[in-house]
């Protein structure tokens, strides 16, 4: 991620009062609270044939390599949620490991 810092991600996870959550969620949480960094980062995927979902994937997986001693995939593995477009699909649900401590 080029405009989507570590600590937007870090501060809205930690806002998560429970401990499981999906990357769709992230996003929109990214999308309501920093719409300028999630509509530049959007528009580095623009050639994609599917911005939205090229996007979404890339996400999901950077959170995934950004948040290693945070968080890991729950043993729920994909849940069903809406995406950016509006559609439901499954989506992979994280767990914090430790929901007390903050992560960064």
């Amino acid at each position: 991620m080029k405009h989507i810092t570590r600590q937007i991600v870090a501060d809205i996870i930690n806002s998560r009062p429970t401990a499981n959550f999906d990357t769709h969620w992230v996003e929109r949480r990214v999308l309501r609270l920093h719409p300028v960094a999630f509509a530049e980062e959007l528009l580095e995927f623009r050639t994609a044939a599917d911005p939205l979902m090229s996007f979404s994937a890339e996400f999901s997986k950077w959170i995934g390599r950004t948040f290693t001693n945070g968080i890991n995939k729950s043993t729920n593995g994909k849940v069903l949620s809406v995406h950016l477009g509006g559609e439901e699909c499954g989506n992979q649900e994280w767990t914090k490991l430790n929901p007390g401590t903050p992560i960064s």
